[in-house]
Order: structure tokens, then C-alpha cells, then sequence
């Protein structure tokens, strides 16, 4: 993975037959543009998980029945709040416990009357605070990368096997290889300018695999020839801009 995070890899063999490579210089502003990628490709999952969740029909239905029944609870816990209030006036010993119990009966009905009165806006808040806290956790994963820049990454693909390596000054250094095929059965690929990203199933927020693309589109074009779709994110929205497969 791009964000190369503390990991041991082995190379493959120097002797191994090269099929395809794909190089390209990778600069500061490359990087960025993939960081922002990454941000939008994670968003884009991370609301294909919520939609799953909140179409999940037991889940509806549950959180329906409590919306339903809230204002009871809220008028029952109302009503002992003022019976344990009574109570603590009237004994001839006051005791601080009767009054704590009133004031956290009272706030429980209070609560329970606001919720399903603020329940979608509660939930929409929350939808946008995991939204950005997603995309700028993938995004973090360019930032090693963008302080080792400019560099030429080179990628070879041999067969089903992807490997990555660093050229500088005319230095390679291997980074990383992985077996596409391990995630084609659940596996999500995603691309935005600059980036092609690999998660392993959908609602996956972190990357299994990060790519750092070209203008030419060559390197995608190879993946989707193994099988691979790849949904364009649009940079704008992070919505799906097209949908690219294999033959297509």
C-alpha cells in the first residue's frame, strides 16, 4: 500500500518475467490530488455502508417502535421524578439520594420528549462527522509518500501479481507486491485523479490497496482486462461518475 505503513514485504524474484510496466513521476502535487482521491473514494464507502444499515427492515422497524414509545417512557419518567420529589419533601429525614434520583428521572424525560423530535438531525450530523473523519484518515495515507516526493513509482504487472517499486536517481527500491485475485471476490476498485484505490469488500473505509495512476489510464485499463470493474469517483461529489468492466 501506497501509505506504507511499518509492513515487511518481500520482493519477488529479479528473475520473474516482466508482462507489463507502468511508470510515472510522482510529485508533491500528484500526491496531493491522490490524498484527495482517497478522501472522496473513502466517503463514497462509507455512505454505501450507512444505506446498507438503515435499509437492514428489523433495523427500521426497531428504531421506529422506540420513537414510537419514547414520549410514553418520557411521561412515566416525568411522573416518578415528581413522586420521588414528593417523597424527599415530606420524610422527615431529606436525603441528597431522593433528590439526585428526581433530577436524573427529570433528564431522562427530557430527553426521551426531545429525541424523536431531533432524531434526523442528530443522525445527519452524525453521518457528516464520520464522513469527514473517514475521508481524512484515508487521506493520511498519502502523507509519507508526499514527503518522499518527487520519485518515479514504477509497477509491474505479471499476471495477477502487482508490484510496486521506487526509482530515485536511478535507485529502485521495492516496496510492495500483491496478488490482485485475493480481493476480486468481495473487492471494491475505485479510481479518482491520480489514484486507483482496492477495498476489500464494500463499505470498507481503508484502502487494501493504493495505486498511483497516470494521465494515460494505462494501468487501470490492465486491471479491468483481469476482470476488475472500477467505478470512476466524481471529484466533485464523490459519487460515481461512470463505471468502467472488462470488455466494455
Amino acid at each position: 500500500m501506497e501509505d506504507e505503513r511499518n509492513e515487511t514485504m518481500t520482493a519477488p524474484e529479479a528473475g520473474t518475467p516482466q508482462e507489463l510496466q507502468f511508470r510515472l513521476r510522482v510529485d508533491a502535487a500528484h500526491c496531493d490530488r491522490a490524498a484527495q482521491g482517497l478522501r472522496l473514494m473513502a466517503q463514497y464507502q462509507y455512505r454505501g455502508l450507512v444505506r446498507r444499515i438503515e435499509g437492514l427492515a428489523w433495523l427500521a422497524g426497531a428504531q421506529r417502535g422506540v420513537l414510537k414509545v419514547a414520549p410514553a417512557i418520557a411521561a412515566v419518567a416525568f411522573v416518578a421524578g415528581l413522586v420521588v420529589v414528593g417523597v424527599g419533601c415530606v420524610s422527615s429525614v431529606s436525603r441528597p439520594a431522593d433528590f439526585a434520583l428526581a433530577a436524573a428521572l427529570f433528564l431522562e424525560a427530557l430527553v426521551l420528549w426531545w429525541l424523536p423530535r431531533r432524531m434526523e438531525r442528530i443522525r445527519s450530523g452524525a453521518r457528516a462527522r464520520f464522513e469527514r473523519f473517514f475521508g481524512d484518515r484515508a487521506a493520511a495515507l498519502m502523507r509519507k509518500t508526499r514527503r518522499a516526493a518527487p520519485f518515479e513509482a514504477a509497477y509491474d504487472l505479471r499476471g495477477d501479481l502487482l508490484a510496486y517499486s521506487r526509482v530515485v536517481q536511478g535507485r529502485w527500491t521495492p516496496r510492495w507486491h500483491r496478488y490482485l485475485g485475493r480481493y476480486r471476490a468481495r473487492g471494491v476498485a475505485l479510481q479518482a485523479p491520480g489514484v486507483l484505490a482496492i477495498f476489500r469488500k464494500p463499505g470498507t473505509v481503508v484502502p487494501a490497496m493504493v495505486v498511483l495512476t497516470g494521465d494515460d489510464d494505462g494501468l487501470a485499463a490492465a486491471i479491468r482486462a483481469l476482470g476488475w470493474t472500477i467505478v470512476d469517483v466524481d471529484p466533485a461529489s464523490s459519487d460515481p461518475a461512470a463505471t468502467s468492466a472488462a470488455g466494455e
